[in-house]
């Protein structure tokens, strides 16, 4: 098997339009193509063309790489999964939604699978 191209290389090949096409490998190595447009004609204007194109890809990249490592943080005004449940199990929802949510009739039995849950996405975190 052949080693894999390095990120961001790239050629012009002409193509049966006769423009050409920028065949290229993005930062993770996948092979891709774009269409010069027609207005960039001859070789030299196509490879100007580019060069600039490509340099916008990998900025967008980066940007997008950075935005990926930052973890989102929830808005204030969101509710945690056990908030939630905390509100199932005490009856609070049935008390602001009665026409929606019923009284819980298992609420013991719920608490011990909310609780054992956690137990169990806490080791989880930590033993992978």
């Amino acid at each position: 098997m052949y080693p894999r191209a390095a990120p961001w290389t790239w050629r012009l090949y002409p193509d049966k339009r006769g423009g050409w096409t920028l065949k290229y490998r993005d930062v993770e190595g996948a092979r891709h193509e774009h269409a010069v447009p027609a207005k960039y004609e001859g070789e030299r204007a196509a490879k100007k063309y580019a060069e600039i194109w490509i340099d916008e890809r990998k900025k967008i990249a980066a940007e997008k790489r950075a935005m990926q490592s930052v973890a989102p943080q929830p808005p204030s005004n969101t509710t945690t999964f056990k908030q939630f449940a905390e509100r199932w199990t005490n009856g609070e929802l049935h008390k602001l939604y009665p026409d929606h949510i019923g009284m819980k009739k298992t609420i013991d039995d719920d608490k011990q699978r909310l609780a054992a849950e956690a137990r169990w996405a806490k080791w989880r975190a930590k033993h992978g």
